[in-house]
C-alpha cells in the first residue's frame, strides 16, 4: 500500500471507491463522502479510556436504516459494569473526518469526550496524539469498501461517576480512537487488538482488517505488512509472538446474526522487534450480518 500524503476525498461521484484515495496516512487526509448505497454505508466513532482499573467505552454510530448511542463502564478488578445503549432513527450526520460527533448524551469531540446516559456520567479531556496516527483504506471491490483511522495511546484525564460513586482517572489513563467510514458486504466478520504502555502502542486486525497491522514506537508509526493469527491464547505473525491473558471477558450477541467476544488483559512476548511484558489492552472477535 502506498502512503498518502495530499487531502483526497474517498468516493469518486458516482459513489465507487477513488483508486487515489486506497493506502494509508499517518495523518487524517482521506474524506469519507459516501453517497448511495443506502443500508450499506457505516460510520461510527468509538472512544475507548482506561487507566487499566477502569475502563469506559462511548459510541456514536450510524448504520443509514438505525442509529445508536452507547456507553460502557466496566470495573476490571471486579467484573462490575453498566451498559447502557440509545437507538434512533439513521440518517444521522457524521463528519467525513474526525471531529464533532453527539447522539442521546453521548458527545464525542477532539480532545472532549462527555456521556450522560442512566447512572453513567463522564467527562473526559484527550490530550492531542503523541505522535502519528494510522488511517487507511481498505479496498474489497470498488463498491464495498473501509476508511479506518486508529488513534492509540493518547494521554486522558477526567472523572466518571457512577451512580453515587465518583471514579477519577489514574494519571496513567490512556484512550483509544477508532474511526470508520465505509460501505460494507452484508456479513463482516474481524479480529481486533490494541495496546498502549510504555511508550509503544500497537493495533492488530484479522480476517478483513490485515492492512490495520502497526506499531507505534515513541509517536512513529511502524506498519507491519504481514498477516497475523488470532488464537484462544494469543496473535502470531512473521514478527509477532503475543501471548494474551485476559482479566475480564464478554459474550455479546447472537449466534449467527451478531457477535462480540470482547477480553481485557495483558500482553507478553514479541512485536516488530519489541519485547513487551504485561501491555495492558484488548482483544475482539466480531461477527455480523447486516
Amino acid at each position: 500500500m502506498k502512503e498518502l500524503l495530499e487531502p483526497v476525498d474517498l468516493c469518486s461521484a458516482d459513489g465507487r471507491l477513488n483508486p487515489a484515495a486506497i493506502g494509508w496516512a499517518r495523518r487524517p487526509l482521506v474524506r469519507a463522502n459516501l453517497r448511495g448505497r443506502f443500508g450499506r454505508r457505516k460510520r461510527w466513532d468509538y472512544w475507548c479510556v482506561t487507566d487499566e482499573r477502569w475502563l469506559l467505552a462511548l459510541l456514536v454510530a450510524d448504520l443509514d436504516y438505525l442509529a445508536l448511542a452507547a456507553a460502557s463502564l466496566i470495573d476490571l478488578t471486579t467484573g462490575e459494569r453498566e451498559d447502557r445503549v440509545k437507538l434512533a432513527r439513521g440518517g444521522l450526520e457524521l463528519p467525513q473526518q474526525p471531529g464533532v460527533v453527539e447522539l442521546a448524551g453521548v458527545r464525542l469531540e477532539p480532545g472532549r469526550l462527555r456521556a450522560e446516559m442512566g447512572p453513567l456520567r463522564a467527562e473526559i479531556e484527550i490530550a492531542p496524539p503523541p505522535g502519528d496516527i494510522l488511517q487507511v483504506v481498505v479496498p474489497w471491490s470498488d463498491r464495498r469498501f473501509q476508511l479506518t483511522s486508529k488513534q492509540i495511546g493518547s494521554p486522558a484525564a477526567g472523572r466518571i461517576r457512577w451512580g453515587e460513586r465518583t471514579i477519577d482517572l489514574a494519571p496513567n489513563a490512556w484512550s483509544v480512537l477508532d474511526f470508520g467510514r465505509g460501505i460494507w458486504p452484508a456479513r463482516t466478520s474481524w479480529n481486533w487488538a490494541a495496546a498502549a504502555g510504555g511508550g509503544i502502542a500497537f493495533s492488530l486486525g484479522a480476517r478483513w482488517t490485515d492492512e490495520e497491522n502497526v506499531l507505534f514506537d515513541r509517536g512513529l508509526i511502524h506498519r507491519l505488512h504481514e498477516r497475523v493469527r488470532f488464537g484462544d491464547h494469543g496473535i502470531d505473525g512473521a514478527s509477532v509472538a503475543l501471548r494474551f491473558t485476559p482479566v475480564v471477558t464478554r459474550r455479546i450477541g447472537w449466534p449467527g446474526v451478531a457477535g462480540l467476544r470482547w477480553s481485557a488483559g495483558r500482553f507478553t512476548g514479541r512485536i516488530g522487534g519489541h519485547e513487551v511484558t504485561d501491555l495492558f489492552g484488548w482483544s475482539e472477535r466480531f461477527d455480523i450480518l447486516w
